[in-house]
């Protein structure tokens, strides 16, 4: 069997099901040649010649984008100790959204994540600070939306 999606570099096999070519490709950095990865004319791996292919310079100046949520997540685990590895942890509910409470450094935080498409609403905690969320409303009740999430601080 002859595969062509990448050609085998790095201990990868000739089928991107082999090793791990299929997964790997060169950092886009920016529009220019080779997206900024190489001034080559033939790079050690093809980067992704589709218009429009995401690179770092507009991921960087897109608020919404990827790269910019996941500096985000690492901002507020940064700055919240009761996320921190010896937080404290308490499953509140173990089903559909997933439901938990994270304590540490004297504050409690509420973390509330549904991966499924469904909508959901349940009575809560005393919600305070929305630290983070996604598709949420927050009032008497917690409404999540499909795919939503929720981060915040519990008031005493």
């Amino acid at each position: 069997k002859k595969c062509t999606f990448l050609p085998p570099r790095m201990g990868g096999g000739a089928c991107r099901w082999q090793g791990r070519t299929g997964t790997r490709t060169p950092m886009q950095w920016d529009g220019g040649k080779n997206h900024g990865f190489s001034e080559s004319d033939t790079p050690y791996l093809p980067t992704d010649d589709r218009p429009g292919a995401p690179t770092v310079a507009d991921q960087l100046n897109d608020p919404e984008s990827l790269l910019n949520f996941v500096k985000t997540l690492i901002g507020l685990h940064r700055d919240t100790p009761a996320l921190y590895a010896d937080g404290g942890f308490d499953v509140l509910y173990a089903g559909y959204p997933f439901v938990y409470t994270r304590s540490g450094n004297g504050k409690k935080i509420y973390i509330a994540i549904n991966p499924s498409a469904r909508n959901y609403t349940f009575e809560t905690p005393n919600i305070g600070k929305v630290l983070l969320s996604q598709n949420v409303s927050v009032g008497e009740k917690l409404e999540m939306g499909g795919v939503s999430f929720l981060v915040a601080e519990l008031s005493e």
